[in-house]
């Protein structure tokens, strides 16, 4: 993102932050899936729940790497719930698919990094699957990969600027519009 003014680039960073934090559940693993297919084109694969066989506890994979990615993106991020349900994930894709697993990636939507039970929970992972590497991702990771896009992939994802026309040509209506929707 060499290219991108720094005007450009404060405006994508706080699109991003928006982003980010209004999205829950399948919203948030399609936005993350859109930024990695960008990132990683031809390596990244998207999984989604396909029929009976669900999505078989991948959300993600990088064939280049082995690397699976689960998502998780509650509204609240509650101890127990995380924790069960990273070892109801990480246990049942280890049973689906057993060695392919080279790296499994937790990705979660806390705002605020990651918690300390999803650290521990990743150790107790380790310690039990030495052959694994386990990792979290979160906002951090996730816009840096946004970031290190060309420009016109950053913009795909996060849509473009609004010029100083756009601005000019802002009527009240409109901005009545938006006040009104965000009170929503």
């Amino acid at each position: 993102m060499v290219a991108m003014m720094r005007m450009d680039k404060a405006f994508y960073d706080l699109k991003f932050d928006h982003e980010f934090q209004s999205k829950n559940g399948n919203e948030f693993q399609s936005f993350f899936n859109q930024i990695m297919m960008a990132r990683y084109p031809g390596d990244f694969i998207a999984t989604y729940p396909w029929g009976q066989d669900g999505d078989q506890k991948c959300d993600g994979y990088r064939l280049s790497t082995g690397t699976f990615y689960q998502v998780y993106a509650p509204y609240e991020m509650n101890k127990s719930t995380t924790t069960r349900k990273m070892r109801e994930d990480f246990d049942g894709a280890l049973e689906i698919w057993g060695d392919k697993i080279k790296t499994w990636v937790f990705v979660h939507n806390a705002i605020r990094g990651n918690p300390p039970h999803v650290v521990q929970q990743l150790v107790d992972f380790g310690k039990e699957h030495p052959q694994i590497t386990f990792l979290a991702v979160g906002k951090d990771e996730i816009k840096s990969c946004l970031f290190e896009l060309k420009d016109d992939s950053i913009r795909q994802i996060l849509g473009s600027i609004p010029t100083y026309e756009d601005i000019n040509n802002l009527s009240m209506k409109a901005i009545k519009i938006a006040v009104l929707n965000i009170q929503k």
